[in-house]
């Protein structure tokens, strides 16, 4: 039986139904009068960013909020941070990210009967070339064919060759892009479904409640430009990151970043992007 003071919040099975709760709350007691302070717990999210941003002015709202440091505040809570109250328990939170393992494989709310067009990836125009593939007997050889639990992205190129881009380190090197600046804020505003749109389908569409845009797929300029919106966002598995269609960032895309409060990890940054695998 857990503490009587401790409760366990089922927030939904949706892919951002704990972010969604937690604004709900947050709204509901920051505007209540009898609520006389809020301690907010979420320095390493961008996206509180935008919930908190309207009272950073405030002085009435503001003084009654503080935010407790775990791992360092992210580059858009760090510009926020200072007009509010902040606090740390270091002997309570750690100070740093947990570290996820890569992704091996792509869930999929389909059933095996489906028939799914997986437009081409990302990886799979840097990196695979289809003369080199072995063919599956019954099956023709694609150029966005995944691996299987069992083969390794290394196996499937003829010469034994890594087929993710990497530098002298042996460090994972984010191929250039070439996108809109214009359509930054945009595609940023319309939420779209990284899954969906990178990748090809959406593990948490339909039943399992996805909350991005789906809808028509992103082409071109649009496609590139969603590209550069989801490295922003620094890869758990960082520099060492094997996934063949990893779509989030593995080196700082500020050239001038001072690192501090940067959702960078400092090794991710100042990265040699020179290719020496290829």
């Amino acid at each position: 039986m857990g503490h009587p003071l401790c409760d366990f919040v089922d927030a939904g099975n949706g892919k951002e139904c704990s972010d969604d709760k937690i604004r709900e709350v947050f709204k509901l007691h920051v505007g209540d009068l009898h609520c006389k302070h809020i301690m907010f717990g979420g320095s390493a999210d961008n996206g509180y960013a935008r919930m908190l941003g309207p009272y950073a002015g405030n002085e009435i709202m503001n003084k009654r909020i503080t935010m407790p440091e775990g791992p360092s505040f992210a580059q858009e809570l760090s510009r926020l941070v200072q007009k509010f109250k902040t606090t740390s328990f270091a002997k309570v939170f750690r100070d740093t990210k947990i570290k996820i393992s890569p992704r091996t494989g792509s869930l999929s709310a389909h059933s095996p009967n489906d028939t799914i067009l997986k437009p081409p990836t990302w990886a799979s125009k840097i990196g695979i070339r289809p003369a080199v593939l072995v063919a599956v007997p019954g099956h023709s050889p694609t150029s966005d064919r995944r691996p299987s639990e069992t083969e390794s992205p290394v196996s499937r190129n003829g010469k034994g060759q890594d087929l993710i881009p990497r530098n002298g380190k042996g460090q994972r090197v984010d191929i250039p892009l070439k996108f809109s600046q214009n359509l930054v804020g945009g595609i940023k505003g319309r939420k779209c479904c990284n899954n969906y749109h990178l990748l090809g389908e959406c593990p948490y569409y339909g039943e399992n409640g996805c909350r991005h845009e789906h809808g028509d797929r992103l082409k071109g300029a649009q496609l590139n430009t969603l590209r550069y919106i989801a490295r922003l966002t620094s890869c758990k598995a960082g520099l060492a990151c094997d996934d063949l269609e990893c779509f989030w960032g593995h080196k700082c895309v500020h050239g001038s970043c001072t690192v501090v409060g940067c959702r960078f990890s400092s090794d991710m940054h100042n990265v040699d992007t020179k290719v020496a695998n290829r």
